[in-house]
């Protein structure tokens, strides 16, 4: 991704568009709606005839595996990128949260992930999440046929149909049959006692830190976050040697955190919720490529800072 201040040409579209943050903050910008397995060449047709050469494309897909969305989707990357255009998200193939641990191991990040019962003690609280994002619901807006081509064949039949919340327990109550279960992961459960955490906004260069407090068990920053502050940042403070002086040190490890995680994982549109415990220690515990804003309308900051311009401290 370049680390030019531009803003997407077009967006390319899957399984979902009306109510994202990316429709509010871009509303002018053309949209190609894809069903998943459109060949490449008819994607890269529709977006030259929009835009010309060199497009910024954005890659908005809702749905937790990415590769097969377009058929020959690396093809249809080199193409965009031949032409002297980019593409937002263009290395993402992969936005289950077992993905998401993996690249935090990787590169020497905390990782909230439990994999076996003897990590922790019988008594530590862990919260039982679903693999695939948001409890699989954009995955049960799709066709079966639609979600084994993608790899996702079996979700609509797994434990992860009738979830509606991740259920919070002791690791002595975890069932046996849980820790072996391929659509679910298990996670040890952050608390603080003040209920800090942050969620970070990311557009192309573009960021903005939000800090909120909230003793809900899911935390939710535009639902239930009190004392909450945004910080408008760019990507490219990130290391740099003023700022100490414009935001806290708690913040400064969130944010550089956050952009190390995105660096690895190819996250240029998007956000990351991080939270941490009473030691100080932060983890990034979710990360969203198409974060869903509802129907009202975007803070006059997102939409002025996510959309392209200069950082500023909030």
């Amino acid at each position: 991704m370049s680390k030019d201040n531009v803003l997407p040409s077009v967006i390319v579209a899957a399984n979902g568009w009306g109510g994202y943050l990316a429709s509010h903050l871009y509303p002018g910008t053309p949209v190609i709606y894809v069903s998943p397995g459109m060949h490449w060449v008819q994607v890269a047709h529709q977006v030259l005839r929009l835009t010309g050469a060199g497009p910024t494309v954005l890659l908005h897909i809702d749905i937790s595996l990415w590769g097969e969305v377009i058929d020959g989707m690396d093809d249809f990357i080199r193409l965009i990128i031949g032409s002297g255009g980019s593409v937002w998200n263009g290395r993402i193939r992969d936005t289950r949260k077992s993905s998401m641990h993996r690249v935090c191991r990787r590169n020497g990040l905390p990782s909230t992930q439990v994999l076996d019962a003897n990590q922790l003690s019988p008594q530590a609280r862990v919260m039982i999440k679903t693999d695939v994002n948001a409890l699989g619901r954009a995955e049960f807006r799709l066709e079966d046929t639609v979600l084994q081509k993608l790899g996702l064949g079996n979700i609509k039949r797994s434990r992860v149909a009738g979830m509606t919340e991740y259920p919070t327990m002791t690791v002595a109550e975890v069932p046996a049959e849980l820790w072996q279960a391929p659509e679910l992961l298990i996670e040890r459960f952050v608390e603080r006692r003040d209920g800090l955490f942050f969620r970070v906004f990311m557009a192309g260069e573009n960021c903005i830190l939000c800090e909120g407090k909230s003793q809900e068990i899911v935390k939710r920053i535009n639902r239930d976050a009190s004392e909450r502050r945004d910080i408008r940042i760019t990507r490219s403070m990130y290391g740099h040697e003023e700022l100490p002086s414009i935001i806290s040190p708690q913040q400064q490890r969130a944010f550089e955190q956050a952009i190390r995680f995105a660096d690895a994982f190819g996250l240029d549109f998007g956000s990351l919720d991080l939270l941490i415990d009473e030691d100080n220690e932060i983890y990034i515990v979710d990360v969203n490529p198409t974060p869903y804003w509802g129907d009202d309308p975007v803070y006059t900051h997102f939409a002025t800072h996510l959309g392209g311009l200069a950082a500023q401290p909030a």
